[in-house]
Protein backbone atom coordinates (compact mmCIF):
# COMPACT_ATOMS: atom_id res chain seq x y z
CA UNK A 1 0.00 0.00 0.00
CA UNK A 2 3.08 2.35 0.79
CA UNK A 3 5.19 1.11 -2.05
CA UNK A 4 8.31 1.85 0.29
CA UNK A 5 10.92 -0.09 1.88
CA UNK A 6 10.89 -1.18 5.48
CA UNK A 7 13.61 -1.08 8.29
CA UNK A 8 14.41 -2.84 11.70
CA UNK A 9 16.10 -0.77 14.28
CA UNK A 10 17.49 -3.12 17.54
CA UNK A 11 17.57 -1.19 20.17
CA UNK A 12 20.81 1.26 21.12
CA UNK A 13 21.81 3.91 22.91
CA UNK A 14 20.89 7.34 21.46
CA UNK A 15 18.37 5.34 18.56
CA UNK A 16 15.69 7.73 18.69
CA UNK A 17 17.36 11.02 18.58
CA UNK A 18 19.70 9.55 15.28
CA UNK A 19 16.69 8.29 14.06
CA UNK A 20 14.56 11.09 14.38
CA UNK A 21 17.22 13.28 11.97
CA UNK A 22 16.81 11.34 8.98
CA UNK A 23 15.26 12.94 6.18
CA UNK A 24 14.44 10.05 3.82
CA UNK A 25 11.61 8.80 5.97
CA UNK A 26 8.07 9.21 5.76
CA UNK A 27 7.65 8.19 9.44
CA UNK A 28 8.63 5.60 12.19
CA UNK A 29 7.16 2.72 13.72
CA UNK A 30 7.72 2.94 17.69
CA UNK A 31 7.84 -0.49 20.00
CA UNK A 32 8.75 -0.58 23.81
CA UNK A 33 10.99 0.78 25.36
CA UNK A 34 10.54 4.20 22.85
CA UNK A 35 6.73 4.65 23.00
CA UNK A 36 6.66 7.37 25.91
CA UNK A 37 10.43 8.50 25.28
CA UNK A 38 9.68 9.22 21.58
CA UNK A 39 7.06 12.39 22.18
CA UNK A 40 9.56 14.84 23.33
CA UNK A 41 10.84 15.16 19.99
CA UNK A 42 7.66 15.31 18.38
CA UNK A 43 5.97 18.68 16.94
CA UNK A 44 2.65 17.32 17.17
CA UNK A 45 0.86 14.82 18.97
CA UNK A 46 -2.94 13.87 18.72
CA UNK A 47 -5.75 14.01 21.76
CA UNK A 48 -4.78 10.19 22.90
CA UNK A 49 -1.16 10.39 22.39
CA UNK A 50 -1.64 13.57 25.29
CA UNK A 51 -3.96 10.99 27.40
CA UNK A 52 -2.07 8.16 26.73
CA UNK A 53 1.61 9.01 26.89
CA UNK A 54 2.57 6.41 24.37
CA UNK A 55 3.46 6.86 20.64
CA UNK A 56 3.55 4.33 18.24
CA UNK A 57 3.43 5.77 15.28
CA UNK A 58 6.10 9.10 13.79
CA UNK A 59 4.53 10.59 10.75
CA UNK A 60 7.16 12.79 8.50
CA UNK A 61 5.65 15.53 6.84
CA UNK A 62 6.64 18.88 5.91
CA UNK A 63 9.47 18.91 7.99
CA UNK A 64 7.51 18.28 10.96
CA UNK A 65 7.28 14.96 13.08
CA UNK A 66 3.87 14.23 14.24
CA UNK A 67 2.98 11.51 17.39
CA UNK A 68 0.04 9.00 16.69
CA UNK A 69 -1.38 6.14 18.90
CA UNK A 70 -2.46 3.50 16.28
CA UNK A 71 -3.13 0.73 18.33
CA UNK A 72 -6.04 2.79 20.29
CA UNK A 73 -7.96 2.89 16.81
CA UNK A 74 -7.25 -1.03 16.63
CA UNK A 75 -9.11 -1.77 19.84
CA UNK A 76 -11.54 0.51 18.93
CA UNK A 77 -12.38 -1.00 16.27
CA UNK A 78 -12.47 -4.34 17.09
CA UNK A 79 -14.82 -4.12 19.68
CA UNK A 80 -16.92 -2.32 17.13
CA UNK A 81 -16.31 -4.77 14.80
CA UNK A 82 -18.46 -7.07 17.17
CA UNK A 83 -20.68 -5.39 18.71
CA UNK A 84 -18.94 -4.94 22.27
CA UNK A 85 -20.80 -2.57 24.37
CA UNK A 86 -18.16 -2.06 27.49
CA UNK A 87 -20.45 0.71 29.60
CA UNK A 88 -20.32 -0.13 33.03
CA UNK A 89 -18.75 -3.68 32.55
CA UNK A 90 -16.31 -5.19 34.77
CA UNK A 91 -12.96 -5.81 32.90
CA UNK A 92 -9.67 -8.08 33.63
CA UNK A 93 -6.55 -7.11 31.98
CA UNK A 94 -3.65 -10.13 32.19
CA UNK A 95 -0.42 -8.56 31.25
CA UNK A 96 2.64 -9.63 31.99
CA UNK A 97 5.48 -6.68 31.67
CA UNK A 98 3.14 -5.23 28.58
CA UNK A 99 1.85 -1.63 29.36
CA UNK A 100 -1.52 -1.21 29.77
CA UNK A 101 -1.56 2.65 29.10
CA UNK A 102 -3.56 2.31 25.77
CA UNK A 103 -6.19 -0.08 26.82
CA UNK A 104 -7.04 1.84 30.39
CA UNK A 105 -6.94 4.85 28.00
CA UNK A 106 -9.92 3.08 25.81
CA UNK A 107 -11.89 1.27 28.66
CA UNK A 108 -11.34 4.66 30.23
CA UNK A 109 -13.33 6.85 27.11
CA UNK A 110 -16.07 3.67 26.68
CA UNK A 111 -16.74 4.25 30.19
CA UNK A 112 -16.22 1.07 31.61
CA UNK A 113 -17.00 -0.30 35.20
CA UNK A 114 -14.30 -1.20 37.62
CA UNK A 115 -10.76 -2.37 35.39
CA UNK A 116 -8.97 -4.73 37.25
CA UNK A 117 -5.32 -5.79 35.99
CA UNK A 118 -3.66 -9.01 36.81
CA UNK A 119 0.35 -9.23 36.48
CA UNK A 120 1.06 -12.48 36.12
CA UNK A 121 4.63 -11.98 37.34
CA UNK A 122 2.77 -11.59 40.89
CA UNK A 123 0.92 -14.97 40.50
CA UNK A 124 0.07 -17.30 37.59
CA UNK A 125 -3.34 -17.96 39.20
CA UNK A 126 -6.48 -16.20 37.76
CA UNK A 127 -10.09 -15.96 38.67
CA UNK A 128 -12.72 -14.79 35.92
CA UNK A 129 -15.35 -14.79 38.75
CA UNK A 130 -17.18 -11.05 38.66
CA UNK A 131 -15.52 -10.10 35.48
CA UNK A 132 -17.48 -9.55 32.45
CA UNK A 133 -14.64 -8.72 29.93
CA UNK A 134 -11.37 -10.19 30.15
CA UNK A 135 -8.11 -8.75 28.07
CA UNK A 136 -5.78 -10.56 27.47
CA UNK A 137 -2.03 -8.46 26.49
CA UNK A 138 0.26 -10.88 27.52
CA UNK A 139 2.23 -13.72 24.43
CA UNK A 140 2.54 -17.27 26.06
CA UNK A 141 4.81 -18.91 24.48
CA UNK A 142 4.44 -22.72 25.58
CA UNK A 143 2.01 -24.45 27.62
CA UNK A 144 3.70 -24.42 30.98
CA UNK A 145 3.69 -20.76 31.12
CA UNK A 146 -0.19 -20.18 30.29
CA UNK A 147 -2.16 -19.18 33.73
CA UNK A 148 -4.34 -21.23 35.71
CA UNK A 149 -7.57 -20.10 35.20
CA UNK A 150 -10.76 -20.96 37.25
CA UNK A 151 -13.74 -20.71 34.85
CA UNK A 152 -16.02 -21.71 37.45
CA UNK A 153 -18.78 -19.79 38.18
CA UNK A 154 -18.49 -16.75 35.96
CA UNK A 155 -20.32 -14.12 34.42
CA UNK A 156 -17.68 -13.76 31.39
CA UNK A 157 -19.07 -12.22 28.31
CA UNK A 158 -16.23 -12.09 26.06
CA UNK A 159 -12.31 -13.27 26.04
CA UNK A 160 -10.47 -10.76 23.97
CA UNK A 161 -6.75 -12.04 23.36
CA UNK A 162 -4.73 -9.23 21.41
CA UNK A 163 -1.72 -10.86 22.51
CA UNK A 164 -1.55 -12.47 18.66
CA UNK A 165 1.23 -14.94 19.72
CA UNK A 166 -0.35 -17.73 17.88
CA UNK A 167 -3.57 -17.94 16.18
CA UNK A 168 -5.15 -19.61 18.90
CA UNK A 169 -3.17 -19.65 22.33
CA UNK A 170 -3.98 -22.04 24.72
CA UNK A 171 -6.21 -19.43 26.44
CA UNK A 172 -8.47 -18.72 23.69
CA UNK A 173 -8.96 -22.51 23.30
CA UNK A 174 -10.13 -23.04 27.05
CA UNK A 175 -12.54 -20.22 26.85
CA UNK A 176 -14.13 -21.49 24.00
CA UNK A 177 -14.55 -24.56 25.01
CA UNK A 178 -16.19 -23.48 28.05
CA UNK A 179 -18.38 -21.31 26.30
CA UNK A 180 -17.31 -18.45 26.41
CA UNK A 181 -17.43 -15.76 23.50
CA UNK A 182 -13.69 -15.34 22.50
CA UNK A 183 -12.16 -12.93 19.37
CA UNK A 184 -8.55 -13.12 18.32
CA UNK A 185 -6.21 -10.32 18.04
CA UNK A 186 -5.38 -10.08 14.46
CA UNK A 187 -7.72 -8.08 13.23
CA UNK A 188 -7.08 -5.47 16.05
CA UNK A 189 -3.30 -5.24 14.67
CA UNK A 190 -5.41 -5.08 10.99
CA UNK A 191 -6.95 -2.56 12.06
CA UNK A 192 -3.98 -0.59 13.73
CA UNK A 193 -1.82 -1.20 10.64
CA UNK A 194 -4.44 -0.32 8.62
CA UNK A 195 -4.79 3.42 10.15
CA UNK A 196 -1.04 4.05 10.19
CA UNK A 197 -1.09 3.11 6.88
CA UNK A 198 -3.64 6.08 5.92
CA UNK A 199 -1.91 8.47 8.31
CA UNK A 200 1.73 8.26 6.51
CA UNK A 201 -0.01 7.98 2.55
CA UNK A 202 -2.84 10.64 3.36
CA UNK A 203 -5.41 8.45 1.70
CA UNK A 204 -8.68 6.20 2.95
CA UNK A 205 -8.88 2.45 2.31
CA UNK A 206 -11.94 0.26 2.80
CA UNK A 207 -12.13 -2.26 5.54
CA UNK A 208 -13.21 -4.84 3.56
CA UNK A 209 -9.76 -4.61 1.40
CA UNK A 210 -7.92 -5.14 4.44
CA UNK A 211 -9.86 -7.77 5.68
CA UNK A 212 -9.47 -9.92 2.68
CA UNK A 213 -5.83 -9.53 2.92
CA UNK A 214 -5.83 -10.56 6.12
CA UNK A 215 -7.75 -13.27 6.10
CA UNK A 216 -5.93 -14.91 2.91
CA UNK A 217 -2.67 -14.11 5.13
CA UNK A 218 -4.06 -16.07 7.96
CA UNK A 219 -5.29 -19.11 6.18
CA UNK A 220 -1.60 -18.69 4.05
CA UNK A 221 0.09 -19.42 7.62
CA UNK A 222 -2.53 -22.03 9.23
CA UNK A 223 -1.61 -25.96 9.11
CA UNK A 224 -4.06 -28.12 8.04
CA UNK A 225 -4.15 -31.46 10.24
CA UNK A 226 -5.75 -34.30 9.48
CA UNK A 227 -6.97 -36.70 12.96
CA UNK A 228 -9.08 -39.87 12.45
CA UNK A 229 -8.77 -43.45 13.54
CA UNK A 230 -6.34 -45.70 12.27
CA UNK A 231 -6.63 -46.73 8.52
CA UNK A 232 -9.17 -43.42 7.82
CA UNK A 233 -6.81 -42.64 4.84
CA UNK A 234 -5.09 -39.52 6.68
CA UNK A 235 -1.94 -39.98 4.77
CA UNK A 236 -3.03 -40.51 1.64
CA UNK A 237 -5.07 -37.87 1.88
CA UNK A 238 -2.66 -35.33 3.42
CA UNK A 239 -0.52 -35.88 0.39
CA UNK A 240 -2.98 -35.10 -2.16
CA UNK A 241 -4.04 -32.28 -0.15
CA UNK A 242 -0.83 -31.08 0.06
CA UNK A 243 -0.32 -31.20 -3.76
CA UNK A 244 -3.76 -29.63 -4.60
CA UNK A 245 -2.52 -26.64 -2.22
CA UNK A 246 0.75 -26.76 -2.99
CA UNK A 247 2.05 -27.17 0.72
CA UNK A 248 4.51 -29.42 2.50
CA UNK A 249 2.94 -32.56 4.27
CA UNK A 250 4.10 -34.17 7.44
CA UNK A 251 3.25 -37.39 8.16
CA UNK A 252 3.51 -37.89 12.40
CA UNK A 253 4.36 -41.65 12.35
CA UNK A 254 7.28 -41.01 9.99
CA UNK A 255 8.40 -37.81 11.97
CA UNK A 256 8.32 -40.06 14.93
CA UNK A 257 10.39 -42.89 13.23
CA UNK A 258 13.03 -39.75 12.59
CA UNK A 259 12.82 -38.68 15.93
CA UNK A 260 13.87 -41.89 17.59
CA UNK A 261 14.99 -44.30 14.69
CA UNK A 262 12.22 -46.76 15.35
CA UNK A 263 8.61 -47.25 13.60
CA UNK A 264 5.59 -46.82 16.21
CA UNK A 265 4.12 -49.94 14.58
CA UNK A 266 7.32 -51.76 15.71
CA UNK A 267 7.57 -49.98 19.07
CA UNK A 268 3.93 -50.50 19.51
CA UNK A 269 4.93 -54.35 19.51
CA UNK A 270 7.66 -54.10 21.95
CA UNK A 271 6.39 -51.14 24.66
CA UNK A 272 3.17 -49.76 26.02
CA UNK A 273 0.89 -47.73 24.16
CA UNK A 274 1.48 -45.15 27.15
CA UNK A 275 5.33 -45.01 26.46
CA UNK A 276 4.54 -44.58 22.69
CA UNK A 277 2.12 -41.64 23.27
CA UNK A 278 4.48 -40.22 25.44
CA UNK A 279 7.53 -40.26 23.26
CA UNK A 280 4.73 -38.83 20.31
CA UNK A 281 3.72 -36.01 22.08
CA UNK A 282 7.38 -34.85 21.93
CA UNK A 283 7.31 -34.83 18.41
CA UNK A 284 3.79 -33.30 18.17
CA UNK A 285 5.33 -30.43 20.55
CA UNK A 286 7.97 -29.49 17.41
CA UNK A 287 4.72 -29.93 14.93
CA UNK A 288 3.16 -26.60 16.58
CA UNK A 289 6.43 -24.21 15.10
CA UNK A 290 5.41 -25.19 11.50
CA UNK A 291 3.05 -23.03 9.37
CA UNK A 292 1.81 -23.75 6.10
CA UNK A 293 1.93 -27.49 6.32
CA UNK A 294 -0.73 -30.29 6.01
CA UNK A 295 0.08 -32.74 8.88
CA UNK A 296 -1.13 -36.40 8.41
CA UNK A 297 -1.59 -37.70 12.48
CA UNK A 298 -1.76 -41.06 13.83
CA UNK A 299 -4.81 -42.45 14.86
CA UNK A 300 -4.72 -42.22 18.70
CA UNK A 301 -2.63 -38.67 18.84
CA UNK A 302 -5.92 -37.74 20.74
CA UNK A 303 -5.13 -39.84 23.57
CA UNK A 304 -3.11 -36.91 25.01
CA UNK A 305 -4.84 -33.35 25.27
CA UNK A 306 -1.90 -31.64 25.38
CA UNK A 307 -1.83 -32.64 21.77
CA UNK A 308 -4.25 -31.39 20.99
CA UNK A 309 -3.27 -27.29 22.19
CA UNK A 310 0.25 -27.97 20.05
CA UNK A 311 -1.49 -28.96 17.31
CA UNK A 312 -4.26 -26.11 17.54
CA UNK A 313 -2.08 -23.48 17.64
CA UNK A 314 -1.99 -22.18 14.31
CA UNK A 315 -3.97 -24.96 12.76
CA UNK A 316 -7.73 -25.72 11.38
CA UNK A 317 -8.21 -29.75 12.01
CA UNK A 318 -10.45 -31.94 10.26
CA UNK A 319 -11.55 -35.24 11.40
CA UNK A 320 -11.44 -37.93 8.71
CA UNK A 321 -14.24 -40.43 9.18
CA UNK A 322 -14.24 -43.71 7.81
CA UNK A 323 -17.07 -46.85 8.15
CA UNK A 324 -15.21 -49.32 10.72
CA UNK A 325 -15.16 -52.05 8.21
CA UNK A 326 -13.33 -50.21 5.62
CA UNK A 327 -10.08 -49.03 8.02
CA UNK A 328 -6.90 -50.63 7.05
CA UNK A 329 -5.36 -52.56 9.85
CA UNK A 330 -1.82 -53.30 7.89
CA UNK A 331 0.96 -52.87 9.95
CA UNK A 332 -1.53 -51.20 13.14
CA UNK A 333 -0.89 -53.43 16.20
CA UNK A 334 -3.42 -51.46 18.18
CA UNK A 335 -6.09 -52.51 15.31
CA UNK A 336 -5.22 -56.10 15.87
CA UNK A 337 -8.37 -58.28 16.76
CA UNK A 338 -10.81 -57.18 14.12
CA UNK A 339 -13.99 -55.25 14.27
CA UNK A 340 -14.79 -55.81 17.74
CA UNK A 341 -11.35 -54.48 18.62
CA UNK A 342 -12.34 -51.00 16.16
CA UNK A 343 -15.34 -50.72 17.99
CA UNK A 344 -13.88 -50.44 21.51
CA UNK A 345 -10.81 -48.26 20.06
CA UNK A 346 -13.76 -45.75 18.33
CA UNK A 347 -15.97 -45.93 21.21
CA UNK A 348 -13.09 -44.66 23.64
CA UNK A 349 -11.91 -42.39 21.35
CA UNK A 350 -14.98 -40.41 20.18
CA UNK A 351 -15.39 -37.94 22.87
CA UNK A 352 -11.77 -37.14 22.03
CA UNK A 353 -11.91 -36.88 18.41
CA UNK A 354 -15.12 -34.41 19.19
CA UNK A 355 -12.85 -32.25 21.31
CA UNK A 356 -10.11 -32.09 18.65
CA UNK A 357 -11.98 -31.47 15.23
CA UNK A 358 -13.14 -28.47 13.57
CA UNK A 359 -14.93 -30.32 10.35
CA UNK A 360 -15.96 -33.73 9.59
CA UNK A 361 -15.54 -34.86 6.42
CA UNK A 362 -16.53 -38.65 5.25
CA UNK A 363 -14.50 -41.04 3.70
CA UNK A 364 -16.42 -43.37 1.26
CA UNK A 365 -12.89 -44.78 -0.28
CA UNK A 366 -12.46 -41.78 -2.92
CA UNK A 367 -9.56 -39.90 -1.65
CA UNK A 368 -8.64 -37.67 -4.45
CA UNK A 369 -12.38 -36.45 -4.09
CA UNK A 370 -12.11 -36.14 0.08
CA UNK A 371 -8.56 -34.37 -0.12
CA UNK A 372 -10.60 -31.97 -3.12
CA UNK A 373 -13.52 -31.28 -0.24
CA UNK A 374 -11.06 -30.41 2.44
CA UNK A 375 -9.12 -27.75 0.18
CA UNK A 376 -12.44 -26.23 -0.89
CA UNK A 377 -13.88 -25.71 3.15
CA UNK A 378 -10.85 -24.35 4.22
CA UNK A 379 -10.69 -21.94 0.82
CA UNK A 380 -13.96 -20.83 1.96
CA UNK A 381 -13.43 -20.59 5.85
CA UNK A 382 -13.96 -17.03 7.17
CA UNK A 383 -12.50 -15.19 10.26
Amino acid sequence: FLDEKYYRFKPEENLIENLIKRKNFIGLNIASPYKTEIIKYLDNVTDQVQEIKEVNLVQFYRNRKFGFNTEYFGIIKLLKRHDIELKDKNVLIIKKDESTKTIEYVLKSLNAGNVVIHNLNNSNVINFKNFNIVFNLTKFSSLEVTPEINYNDTNLDFLIDISTSTIFSKLYLDAKNHGIKVINGVYKTMYQEKKSIEILSRRRFDDDEFEKIVTEFVKSKLNIVLVGMPGAGKTTIGKKLAKILDRKHIDLDKEFASEYGISPSKYLLERSEESFREKESVVVKKLANLTNTVISTSGGVVQKLDNYYYLKTNSIIFRIDRDLEKLSTKNRPLSYGGIETLIKMRDEREEKYKYFTDFVVKNYGDFNGVAYLIAEQFKDLQF
